[in-house]
């Protein structure tokens, strides 16, 4: 905490300013990560610490007969799928295939610390995945996809239960889930994603954040016009790809 308001202080001082995302998750560093403590816990007693909702959830996939495995190198494209389909619906940046294939061969092939994808499937489709890389204390989450097919059979909270086995199995202490908006207010944009996350069992922790210095201020300006432009655009794709989803599912 010292050190991170040290940096602050010195990035200010400096001329930097910080770069906010208006309520909303963008591409710089996030403020807010979310943690799980895995301390002395037992897989159980993580569980324990979950919401009711998410336990129901889990008991659920079980009882509908979604499968937790461990995934591999072959089951990328048909992690690649969801994954389209999760960053129309929150109107995020995609990422090709040979991205995930990059990440694989430069993560689970002696890469820093130990890599792990775990995957739902359902009579036989894979319908959530989640990957992590556990260094020294902390598993850190890499990506997560969530198809909108099946999303009632509660895939996407699957997948935890077995990367959290994993976690305590490497003796991580904690797992970073990932950032979150920087904002915690209720009624910021993607306030959902922040109780997803705080009822898995998570708190927010504040991080420095992103910062950055203009060099040629009218410049600036000019590009600083565009994030709420691009902003607005991505909640109409967000809206349009969720529009997408209902259809779809009311056609099945």
């Amino acid at each position: 905490m010292q050190r991170g308001a040290r940096a602050t202080f010195l990035l200010e001082r400096a001329g930097w300013s910080r770069v906010s995302e208006g309520g909303r998750f963008g591409d710089s560093q996030p403020l807010y990560n979310c943690w799980l403590s895995l301390s002395g816990r037992t897989e159980d007693e993580v569980l324990a610490r979950m919401s009711r909702a998410w336990r129901k959830n889990l008991r659920r996939a079980e009882r509908d007969g979604v499968e937790v495995l461990d995934g591999t190198r072959a089951d990328l494209p048909e992690v690649h799928r969801p994954h389209l389909e999760t960053v129309e619906r929150l109107g995020l940046q995609a990422q090709s295939l040979s991205y995930f294939e990059n990440l694989w061969d430069a993560m689970a092939s002696g890469g820093p610390g130990r890599f792990h994808m775990v995957i739902a499937r359902h009579e036989g489709e894979l319908i959530s995945a989640y990957a992590t890389s556990t260094v020294g204390r902390r598993a850190q989450g890499i990506f997560s996809v969530s198809g909108s097919h099946k999303r009632d059979l509660k895939g996407s909270n699957a997948v935890y239960r077995g990367i959290i086995a994993h976690a305590l199995a490497d003796g991580a202490e904690y797992f970073d889930i990932g950032g979150v908006a920087d904002s915690l207010a209720e009624s910021a944009a993607e306030s959902g994603v922040l109780r997803y996350k705080i009822e898995l069992g998570c708190e927010a922790r504040e991080y420095v954040g992103g910062w950055e210095l203009p060099l040629i201020a009218p410049m600036h300006r000019a590009f600083g016009a565009l994030p709420p432009l691009y902003a607005r655009l991505s909640q109409l794709r967000a809206d349009l790809g969720r529009r997408r989803a209902t259809a779809r599912q009311a056609r099945v």
